[in-house]
């Protein structure tokens, strides 16, 4: 009887374990305890990072620390092909984190991410992801997220990023995005392997879309996003613009150009904020060419036409 009581003790305790590990993810153990304060941190890293200082230089790693209370909240790394070093992932106080032209080990964005649960602001510029992370989707008061250039070929699924505003993953190897449900309002995806537009939750809410270098197939989803002022979809390979594009009437800025367009809708003419339009290199007529120079000069006498 004694036996069967400790086995059902440690099946309990057994799976109790799992499930709290399940729903409470435990960050990787860094040896964060070993370090006195954020100070003793920087100290150890590999390479000089300015603290505090008066100019901020554009080449040079720089951390913003509270002078009192020794607690670093923004931090830039700028090392040309040096290893981020993982005991930044202690900085458990850190709202702002850049980092640029560095490597991460075995290329791999790690899980320890997950200790800086405050981080505001993420950048990775320059710098290899050929795996991200899940624990990128732990980050709640997230709301700016740039990686740009990392090689990434593909993201966690980012529904738990709520108060993400800004999404910049331009020069990637991406080709879908799951989980754009926040007030988003500036995506930028160019040059990417997207086959057409992310579905995106609140598409009202995006005023600036960037999908230039794209192999898109359609925009079709495009008229639903009615609050647009900005849109770059040059180099696309799109053939057509949907009719139903004169919903944008915010759109301030238009780039089609190096498409394979041969027409343009006629009721784009009722864009009346549209101030610059560029549609030049694509497959239309020389009779197009003049149709669409003589309305648009009717219709909006000041815009920046390039045909």
């Amino acid at each position: 009887m004694t036996e069967c009581k400790i086995v059902v003790l440690y099946v309990i305790f057994y799976c109790t374990v799992k499930y709290s590990d399940a729903v409470f993810p435990r960050s990787p153990s860094l040896g964060c305890e070993h370090y006195l304060n954020d100070y003793e941190i920087l100290r150890q890293l590999p390479f000089p990072v300015l603290i505090n200082p008066e100019r901020i230089y554009a080449n040079e790693s720089i951390a913003t620390m509270h002078p009192a209370e020794r607690v670093v909240n923004s931090l830039t790394l700028v090392e040309p092909n040096g290893v981020v070093p993982e005991s930044i992932f202690c900085l458990k106080e850190l709202q702002y984190l850049i980092i640029k032209h560095m490597v991460f080990t075995d290329d791999i964005l790690p899980d320890s991410l997950a200790n800086l649960q405050i981080l505001r602001r993420l950048e990775i510029i320059n710098t290899t992801i050929t795996k991200m992370t899940n624990q990128l989707t732990s980050l709640k008061h997230l709301y700016w997220l740039t990686l740009v250039n990392c090689s990434l070929p593909q993201l966690p699924n980012l529904t738990n990023l709520s108060k993400v505003w800004h999404i910049e993953l331009d020069h990637n190897h991406l080709s879908k995005l799951d989980g754009l449900d926040g007030d988003i309002l500036r995506l930028s995806l160019s040059n990417n392997l997207f086959s057409e537009i992310p579905t995106v939750k609140m598409p009202a809410y995006v005023e600036e879309l960037t999908m230039n270098n794209n192999p898109l197939r359609n925009i079709i989803k495009l008229d639903s996003f009615i609050n647009l002022e900005r849109v770059d979809l040059h180099n696309t390979t799109i053939t057509s613009i949907p009719p139903t594009i004169n919903k944008l009437q915010k759109l301030e800025h238009l780039d089609l150009s190096y498409n394979d367009l041969f027409y343009l809708p006629f009721n784009i003419l009722e864009l009346n904020k549209l101030n610059t339009l560029f549609v030049n290199n694509n497959s239309f007529s020389d009779q197009e060419i003049e149709t669409i120079k003589t309305y648009f000069n009717m219709s909006h006498p000041n815009i920046t036409l390039r045909i």
